[in-house]
Formats: structure tokens, C-alpha cells, sequence
């Protein structure tokens, strides 16, 4: 399970990083991981052909061969608060009605 972790900040942006950053994340590294996995099961296979402890040790643990490596994800600043999209919201409106009566105000002094 710690053979592969990922560290991220969501509260960075929180919609870039659930929406593209660990989706494609989790589909690169499961599939990797899937694919590790197949490869090190055919080639324990592969060694244990005539080997009857290991097979039934195998039998009792089939886990152990079939996903062998994992990977495990760390939030290290999750984005918990809802309130400051409320509060970005309202400076963006402020921002644009002062770029509004700023253009005016530049526009009015032009002549």
C-alpha cells in the first residue's frame, strides 16, 4: 500500500484537482498498477511451475499475486470551506463594477 503515493493540495483549486488533476491521476496509476500486477503474476507463474508449497501457499492468499503493489493518495490541505466561493463571488462583482465606472470615467475624459 506505500509502495506509490501521490501528495496534492486541493485547496489550491479545488475544481481543477477534482475534476481533472486525480481523475486522470487514479486512471494512470490503476492502470499501471493493473498492469505491474499481471506482469509480476506471470512471471511468479511462470517460476513456480513444479513447486507444490508454493502453489498451495498460493491458493490460500490468490490476493497476494493478483494486486501486489497499490498506491495510496494524500490530501495535504483539503478544501473543506464553502464560504469563501461566496466572498470571491462578490469581490469579482465589485472588481467589475469598478472596471465598469473606471471605463466610463476614462472615457468621459477623453475629449
Amino acid at each position: 500500500m506505500n509502495a506509490i503515493s501521490v501528495y496534492y493540495a486541493q485547496a489550491r483549486n479545488e475544481v481543477a484537482t477534482g475534476n481533472f488533476l486525480m481523475p486522470i491521476t487514479q486512471a494512470v496509476l490503476s492502470r499501471a498498477t493493473v498492469q505491474l500486477g499481471a506482469q509480476s503474476a506471470a512471471q511468479y507463474l511462470g517460476t513456480i511451475a513444479g513447486n507444490q508449497s508454493a502453489i498451495a501457499l498460493l491458493a490460500r492468499s490468490p490476493l497476494t499475486i493478483s494486486n501486489p503493489v497499490s498506491f495510496q493518495l494524500f490530501n495535504l490541505r483539503p478544501y473543506s470551506s464553502q464560504v469563501a466561493s461566496a466572498v470571491t463571488l462578490v469581490g469579482f462583482i465589485y472588481v467589475i463594477i469598478l472596471r465598469f465606472v473606471l471605463c466610463l470615467m476614462l472615457y468621459m475624459n477623453w475629449d
